[in-house]
This record gives C-alpha cells, sequence and structure tokens, in this order.
C-alpha cells in the first residue's frame, strides 16, 4: 500500500527551470579491482526510507565470487533487516536495495514505534565483499610482540575456509630444539582479539608437527593443526620469510670456539625462538567503497521545501531549480509568462509531484499604495497568473497584468508518495 504525503509552501513569486534528461551512463570495468556504483555511475547517493528498487551496479574481475554488499555506520557493521539485498537477473551485475520504512537512520536500526512524520538522517558506507581467493595470506612476524616487521605466506590447508575478515597472533611459548623432534610450542596471544576463522578455535589446542625442515639453506615450513569441539580439523602452513640467525659458536664456559685460521666458529639455524610472534591477517576482497546518506520522507519533503523557497527565477534547468523567469523578469516584478516545475526527481529516483496556485492578496490603489485585497476575489485577479499547457515536467504560467499592479502568492502543492 502507498501513502501520500503532503505539503504546501507559500512563495511571494516563483520560477521553474527547463528539463534537461539525463543520458545514462555505461558501467565502469575494471579489470583489477571490484567497483560498485549507484545508477549513472554514482558513488555517492542520498536514499529515502521506504525505497525498494535502488540499484547497486557491479563490476568485478574474474575470480570474485558471491558478493555480499556490507552496510557500515561508522565502524558498525549493520546487522539487522533494516537495507537489504536482493540479486536481480542471473549475471550477478546488479542488486537491488530495499530499505525498510521504519528504519531509523539516525540510529541505523529498525524502530516500530518511529513516527512516520519524523525527520531523520544519517550517513553510511556500502562495499561488496567476496569469497577468499585462493589458498595463501600474508604473514608478519618477530622475535617480539613489539617487533614484528619481517614477512611471509600462510597456506591454507584442509578445511581451512575464510568467510570472514580473520585475525590472529600467535606466541611461540616454548624455542625449537635442536633435535629433529623438537618443535615449538604455540599458542594464541590474545584470544580477545581473533576474529572470524580463527575465532572459532578460540577455546581449541594447537600442534605442531614434528617434521620440520631445519636446514637453515631451506625455506622455513612450520605446519599447524588446529582442533576445537564442534569445528573440523583444519591445518595451517607458516612461512616466515628470513628466519635464519647466525651466531658465534661458543664452549660451554661461554667463550668463542675458533677454527683453524683462528675465526670464531658461525652456526647458522632457523629454529623457532622463543616469545616470536606471527601475526595473520586475512581480508576477503572488497570493492571500491559508495557512501550513502539515508533519510527520512519527511526530511526529504523538507529538503524539497527548501529548494523551493530557495528558487529566485534564476539559474539552469536542475532538479532543485523550481522557476524559471523571463529575462529581465524578478520575483517582485513580473510582467511575461514564466515557467515551474511540476515534477522533480531526486534522492535516487523518488518523484516528487508540484502543483501550482495563484492566490492574490493586495492591489494597488490610486495613490500608489499596495491595499490587502478583502473579501471574495474577482475572476479578473485570479486570472493575473493562470496555468498554461505542461511539458517535461514544466509548465507555463500565464501573465496577465491589470492596470493596477497586484500582489500575490504562488502556492507550491508537493506531493510524494511512499513506496509500499
Amino acid at each position: 500500500m502507498r501513502s501520500k504525503r503532503i505539503k504546501a509552501f507559500l512563495m511571494a513569486v516563483v520560477m521553474t527551470v527547463t528539463f534537461l534528461p539525463l543520458v545514462p551512463l555505461p558501467a565502469k570495468a575494471s579489470a583489477t579491482k571490484a567497483e560498485i556504483f549507484f545508477e549513472d555511475n554514482k558513488t555517492t547517493a542520498t536514499v529515502i526510507t521506504g525505497r525498494n528498487n535502488i540499484s547497486i551496479i557491479t563490476s568485478v574481475p574474474n575470480g570474485y565470487l558471491n558478493q555480499k554488499l556490507v552496510v557500515q555506520k561508522g565502524n558498525a557493521t549493520l546487522n539487522n533487516d533494516g537495507i537489504k539485498f536482493r540479486q536481480e537477473g542471473n549475471s550477478g551485475t546488479l542488486s537491488k536495495m530495499t530499505i525498510d520504512p521504519k528504519f531509523d537512520p539516525a540510529q541505523g536500526v529498525i524502530d516500530d514505534a518511529l513516527n512516520p512524520n519524523a525527520e531523520g538522517e544519517g550517513n553510511y558506507a556500502m562495499e561488496g565483499r567476496y569469497d577468499f581467493i585462493g589458498n595463501s595470506g600474508l604473514i608478519s612476524w618477530g622475535e617480539k610482540a613489539d617487533s614484528i616487521t619481517k614477512g611471509g605466506t600462510v597456506i591454507l590447508g584442509e578445511n581451512a575456509a575464510i568467510q570472514a575478515d580473520s585475525f590472529c597472533q600467535i606466541k611461540c611459548t616454548k624455542g625449537e630444539g635442536t633435535s629433529p623432534d623438537a618443535v615449538p610450542s604455540l599458542e594464541f596471544l590474545d584470544e580477545t582479539k581473533l576474529t572470524g576463522f580463527f575465532a572459532e578455535y578460540k577455546d581449541g589446542s594447537m600442534v605442531v608437527d614434528n617434521e620440520l625442515n631445519k636446514d637453515p639453506n631451506k625455506p622455513k615450513e612450520i605446519r599447524i593443526k588446529l582442533t576445537a569441539t564442534g569445528k573440523k580439523t583444519a591445518f595451517l602452513t607458516l612461512r616466515p620469510s628470513n628466519m635464519v640467525y647466525e651466531e658465534i659458536k661458543t664452549d660451554d664456559q661461554g667463550n668463542p670456539i675458533l677454527d683453524a685460521d683462528g675465526k670464531p666458529v658461525i652456526v647458522r639455524d632457523n629454529l623457532v625462538r622463543a616469545n616470536t610472534v606471527f601475526e595473520i591477517s586475512l581480508e576477503l576482497p572488497r570493492s571500491t567503497p559508495l557512501q550513502m546518506e539515508v533519510i527520512t520522507p519527511q526530511t526529504a519533503m523538507s529538503r524539497v521545501e527548501e529548494q523551493i523557497i530557495g528558487s529566485d527565477g534564476k539559474g539552469s534547468a536542475t532538479e532543485t531549480n523550481f522557476i524559471m523567469l523571463e529575462k529581465g523578469d524578478m520575483l517582485s516584478e513580473i510582467s511575461a509568462p514564466f515557467n515551474v516545475r511540476t515534477k522533480t526527481t531526486q534522492f535516487t529516483g523518488a518523484d516528487f509531484k508540484v502543483e501550482w496556485e495563484w492566490d492574490p492578496t493586495h492591489i494597488m490603489t490610486k495613490d500608489g499604495k499596495f491595499e490587502a485585497i478583502m473579501g471574495d476575489k474577482t475572476q479578473e485577479q485570479k486570472d493575473v497568473i493562470r496555468p498554461g499547457s505542461e511539458k517535461d515536467g514544466w509548465k507555463i504560467m500565464n501573465v496577465q497584468p491589470l492596470q493596477n499592479d497586484i500582489k500575490g502568492k504562488l502556492i507550491a502543492k508537493v506531493t510524494y508518495y511512499d513506496e509500499g
């Protein structure tokens, strides 16, 4: 069911603009990153609550699958039904957005007690998120938690499915020994900071495979098994870059051991030291963001009111200009026909109908002073400004001056139909 909202504005004199149709632009295409747009390739939009057919156009490279559109207010991700999306067609390039009529844009939640005539607005960001691509990601590591400066990679093994942004820090609590089966002991550094995939194993266990490469001339690999109650066993392989240490070999008293030439013997190894920290941060692929302002119908009506009151008869033919005067005329003195806007489409496809009415209020007397018109207005006074033909959302207002100057109000009645 559609509900109608009407508001009338009184104006001393008003004008309009000729309508210039916008030419739709083709959707942009990017070979290297995902992009989303509103219609006409816009990256910003103002949308009214209650709308249900707002187009979101997608352009993604090959490999970006299962798009999920996510809306955020500040740093918080909306997890309610206030803003929903549905995919149109089978191409995956077009989605439709619906904003619930009871959505409170200031708070970002559905409010069943929301006053339908209340004003409200809020700013949001939107982005597309996609399935994790490939089976590897980047890691950082360091000998201490406050010096994580080195790089590396992580290989995601069996059951390590990344379906959300995932973060963890893994600390070595017991260093790796030199014997073949002496593996390091690892655990999550701070379980309160685990997110996504890693949070699922917060209360589980972490075991290091005993087949560790201890040859410093070969890349280091640390295979980890994660288990937790109710979760499938998952495997990760850490490949820290440049995990090679060079130290001077010493005897039992700590004295350097020298070679035949009298030089200190250098020992190289790739053993994981105690207190080493590995940091893994895996993010889902993202699109470029959109910025969206959400407003209530009443706020939209108030903004149209401001536009009408601010129309001075000049300017270009835009959707926010409502009166266009002939050259030489001004609001305080009109002698020629002028145009008024009868329809405007704003706020991402919302249509507003505008009806105009002339109301004569004062007429000039013989002594040159304006005097209020008392009693019924004559037909002649009413016909000083009368509507004419209409085309492309503009209507001509014919002007028939009287022998004496006359003042009045041009009343604009704006109608907006909520979708439903």
